[in-house]
């Protein structure tokens, strides 16, 4: 009897996902064949926040980004920001799901975004990959001054936390 056993894993790294394939052939009890390969999926290059930022003819345009401080004349109040960044991944890997979540420091609300980039429809470069550019506006309340969290996570894991912190003017 020989049969093939496949172990398919998918591990988080700090800013991309791993899929682990390991595939053993067994003949009889004795192994024939064993390998083990890594596909390398999504990577987050980069993300930020912004006062605005547009994906307009495969850029991303932003003003006011990368900011981690947020000044208002009082509490509670409403903050537009957006949400932008890269993504790389292989042109034939299909759909990266993205999640954008926003979490105030009381522990108030949760506003939760979630987004599919499409590597087929880019352009591959070098060694078949493509940059996915995003750009996601939101409105949310500022209940109190403190750290405001914003979560990226690709698939079901967390890539990168952006913090701000939101005070009133003096």
């Amino acid at each position: 009897m020989r049969f093939v056993v496949v172990n398919i894993q998918t591990d988080p790294g700090q800013h991309y996902f791993a899929k682990r394939v390991m595939a053993v052939v067994v003949d009889k009890g004795s192994v024939l064949d064993c390998s083990c390969r890594i596909h390398y999926m999504a990577q987050l290059d980069y993300v930020f926040l912004a006062d605005y930022a547009a994906v307009t003819g495969g850029k991303l345009t932003a003003i006011g980004a990368s900011f981690t401080k947020v000044v208002v004349p009082s509490f509670p109040t409403q903050l537009s920001l957006y949400i932008a960044g890269r993504i790389r991944a292989d042109h034939n890997e299909g759909n990266c799901p993205l999640t954008l979540t926003v979490l105030p420091p009381d522990g108030s609300y949760e506003i939760r975004g979630d987004l599919e980039l499409e590597p087929e429809a880019e352009e591959p470069y070098k060694e078949n990959k493509v940059g996915l550019l995003f750009a996601a506006g939101v409105v949310i309340s500022l209940p109190t001054e403190g750290l405001y969290a914003v979560q990226v996570s690709l698939g079901n894991e967390v890539a990168r936390e952006l913090k701000f912190f939101a005070e009133e003017e003096a």
